[in-house]
């Protein structure tokens, strides 16, 4: 097997570096532009008209909603909510959703259903 003398080890093992890196590039990039769309108002409103035509008898609301109904800071309900979920006592799709794929999509809550676990689970 005859290889190319203008390409060489350090030639080959450059463009995969420069391949992976590329390719981490983009995928931050489409993340960060997923969490910049998921943030906007916009999109908010979108979530809102979708869940509202899906679920009309139900409220979803935002962390900072929840913890406020609860009379609890927003620190303080994420804290509990975490354990609770670890606990299976609440549940995705269930009590909640996240508006992304991103590790640092909001959350959107069902008031009602989530305010009943906090107060039967929290003290």
């Amino acid at each position: 097997m005859t290889s190319d003398p203008i390409i060489n080890k350090v030639d080959e093992e450059f463009s995969l570096q420069l391949t992976k890196l590329i390719k981490n590039y983009v995928l931050e990039l489409v993340n960060h532009e997923v969490d910049v769309i998921t943030d906007s108002d916009w999109f908010d409103q979108k979530i809102k008209d979708v869940v509202e035509e899906t679920t009309p008898n139900q409220k979803w609301v935002k962390s900072k909603e929840v913890a406020a109904c609860l009379n609890i800071s927003t620190p303080y309900f994420h804290q509990k909510a975490r354990i609770l979920e670890k606990k299976g006592i609440l549940e995705q799709s269930i009590h909640y959703f996240r508006t992304g794929n991103s590790t640092s999509s909001s959350y959107r809550w069902n008031l009602t259903k989530t305010s009943r676990v906090f107060k039967e689970n929290v003290k």
